[in-house]
């Protein structure tokens, strides 16, 4: 379906087919098999063109996977300044800190300070 198709064109760094499959009505908060979105996707690579694309189509900033994880984590895990910053723009949140995210929630926060 048009929707399994998103999280291969944010591999593929093609945010004009993306946007385009986005445009013709695919979901951008489809939840694939191993919890992930398409945002979550953009945010574990230096995919920001796609981080944006996806939240300028809706994706939800704060959707966490069944483990806990979000965007805004996963973009600070992989120091992904560009991906942080436009998620805090977008309206993510910092998720509520478990001990083992606490750093990583630390660096969202100081990124989003840094572009401020």
């Amino acid at each position: 379906t048009i929707d399994e198709v998103l999280d291969l064109a944010v591999e593929a760094r093609y945010p004009a087919f993306l946007r385009r499959l986005l445009d013709a009505g695919a979901d951008p908060n489809i939840v694939n098999a191993t919890g992930d979105t398409p945002l979550i996707t953009s945010c574990r690579g230096d995919f920001a063109i796609e981080t944006g694309v996806l939240l300028e189509h809706g994706a939800d900033p704060n959707y966490r996977r069944p483990d806990g994880w979000t965007a805004l984590r996963c973009a600070a895990k992989d120091r992904n300044y560009a991906a942080v910053r436009i998620l805090f723009m977008r309206g993510a949140v910092v998720a509520d800190p478990e001990p083992w995210s606490v750093a990583l929630d630390d660096f969202a926060r100081t990124v989003a300070e840094e572009f401020s």
